[in-house]
């Protein structure tokens, strides 16, 4: 099996962040919303907001907040919406609606198949 090799766009040394537009209905009527790949360090804050660890005996141990990781991350990766891009506003979706996008951008970036960092 041969390896797939990361790719990366730059413009003027800056990274181009890939987008995706996905389909949503409010109200009746059909509208878009924009997504964005997230960055690693972006990842790796959201980890440390969401992750708890703690020392039992000489052992670490850790729990994650998924469905907090969750809503963090749309948060970030949603870029342009017909609606307020806030944590307040995305939890109160429907469940099914959360899923959703969030399951779009996983199959996008194949996040689903990431281990957090």
């Amino acid at each position: 099996m041969d390896k797939k090799i990361p790719e990366i766009n730059m413009k003027e040394d800056l990274v181009v962040v890939p987008t995706k537009q996905i389909p949503i209905v409010i109200n009746g009527e059909e509208a878009i919303i924009t997504l964005q790949q997230l960055q690693a360090g972006k990842r790796r804050e959201l980890t440390r907001k969401y992750l708890q660890t703690k020392i039992i005996g000489q052992q670490m141990t850790g729990s994650m907040d998924a469905a907090g990781f969750q809503l963090g991350l749309l948060r970030e990766v949603i870029i342009k919406a017909p609606f307020d891009i806030t944590e307040k506003i995305i939890s109160s979706f429907p469940e099914e609606v959360t899923d959703y996008i969030y399951n779009e951008y996983a199959e996008w970036t194949g996040d689903a198949k990431k281990k957090v960092d």
